[in-house]
Order: C-alpha cells, then structure tokens, then sequence
C-alpha cells in the first residue's frame, strides 16, 4: 500500500537481470475514497513483471517521493525470486 496522494510511491530499486518489468497499476483501498470531497488515502500499487529466462535474484523496492532524491526511503520491501 502506498500514499501517491502524497507523492509517496513504490519504486524497484533493483531487479534481477532475468526479470523485466510489464506493468504497473494501482487503485484506492476503500470505496469511500471514491465519493466526492473524499481527499488522500491509501492506494494499492502493483507492478509486474516477466521472467524471461530462468535464475534466482533479489527484487528490492523503496517507498519514497520520486523528487526527493537526498532523503532516504520511508520504507523498503524485498523478496527472493526463483524462475525456472
């Protein structure tokens, strides 16, 4: 989940060389942010990607505004991807 109201956005930050990205999408997490005069929230964020060979690496993202290149993330989340 992400904050894009605020500029707070997910970013990979290192991706494996057998991965290549094929989409982002992203939405709010309740039905009252739809409504009129509803302002900020939480947004869900995905992105996709394809193995396009087999391998094993580490795909790491950061949570951060894309502006704000001398702060450090405000959250990072990494997983271990294994394509056969």
């Amino acid at each position: 989940v992400g904050v894009p109201t605020a500029g707070y956005l997910w970013t990979a930050t290192e991706t494996p060389d057998f991965l290549v990205k094929v989409g982002e999408s992203g939405g709010p997490t309740s039905a009252a942010q739809l409504q009129p005069g509803f302002a900020g929230g939480n947004h869900w964020e995905v992105t996709a990607f394809r193995a396009v060979k087999a391998g094993r690496g580490v795909l790491r993202f950061a949570q951060g505004r894309p502006w704000e290149t001398n702060q450090p993330p405000v959250d990072t989340f990494s997983v271990t991807i294994e394509a056969r």
